[in-house]
Order: C-alpha cells, then structure tokens, then sequence
C-alpha cells in the first residue's frame, strides 16, 4: 500500500502542475513572463519550507500540493524560449530545456539519494537538511530571475492582451 500511496502522491503533483500550467501561462501572457515566474518560485519556495516543517504526514502532502500547483515555471520557461528566439533558433532553446531536463532526472536523484543518506546520519529529522537545500537553491533562483531575467513578453503582446 506504501508504494502505491507514493505513486498517488506523485501523480497528484503531477497532475497539478498540468492542470494549473494553462492557467499560469494565461497570466503570463496578460500579465508578463517575470511576474508569473516569481509567483511559481515563491510557490515553490513555500512548498519547500513547509516540507522542510512538516512533522505530520499531510503536512507534507499539502506541500506537495502547493508544489503542483506553483510548477507553471515548466511551461513558463518554454514560453520564454519562444518569446527570445526567433522561429528558426527555437528548436535549439527548447532543446537545452530538454537537455537541462534530462541532466536534473539523471543526477538529481542520485544527488539527492546522497544527500539524504549523509543527513540521516545527522542530529534531527533525516529529510530536513534536503528540503533546506531546495530551499537555498530556489531562493538562488529567485534572486536570479528578479534581477538578472528582463521580461521577454513583448510590449505589443501586453497591449493585446489587455484589451
């Protein structure tokens, strides 16, 4: 039943992030690329302290939820591709996302599976030093994109957008 129950936790991430992506990318087509991202990231950033909190089971699964549902970054960082680079470049930029995915699947649990294993060996609860990880690490990404990203929906979408 475990194993099953990890599955449906797994999927309602996933789930969520697909259902709450075309509405993330609605607003960031009215309202602009950096904004929506910055929400996604303190979603994220949310989903992830209050993991690292969580002494109760469900505590965990609504930070999961909350995950799910601020994962719109995925789609939003296709869209920005397609924003920055003209039709006959595209396919190169999605291919780094595709790339950048496929580097996070391959290392990211093993690095994560490590990570866990040297903080069980640590004074406290074994998955907190992980998820303070993630949290350094989004917080890193947030900084990045409110001061380094420029908003890469143009101007002329905004106004059609708008009215």
């Amino acid at each position: 039943n475990g194993v099953l129950f990890g599955g449906i936790l797994g999927s309602l991430f996933s789930f969520l992030q697909f259902a709450s992506s075309p509405i993330l990318g609605g607003i960031s087509d009215v309202y602009g690329r950096k904004p929506v991202m910055i929400i996604c990231l303190v979603g994220i950033l949310s989903s992830y302290i209050i993991w690292s909190k969580a002494t109760t089971f469900s505590l965990f699964v609504w930070s999961r939820i909350i995950g799910g549902l601020s994962k719109g970054n995925v789609s939003l960082s296709m869209a920005i591709v397609t924003d920055v680079y003209v039709p006959e470049k595209r396919g190169r930029g999605m291919a780094m996302i595709g790339i950048a995915f496929s580097v996070g699947f391959v290392f990211g649990p093993m690095i994560g599976a490590a990570y866990a294993k040297w903080s069980h060996g640590q004074e406290g609860v074994w998955f907190v030093q992980p998820a303070l990880l993630a949290v350094v690490l989004t917080i890193v990404n947030i900084i990045f994109i409110t001061f380094a990203f420029n908003e890469s929906l143009p101007k002329v979408m905004y106004s059609f957008f708008m009215f």
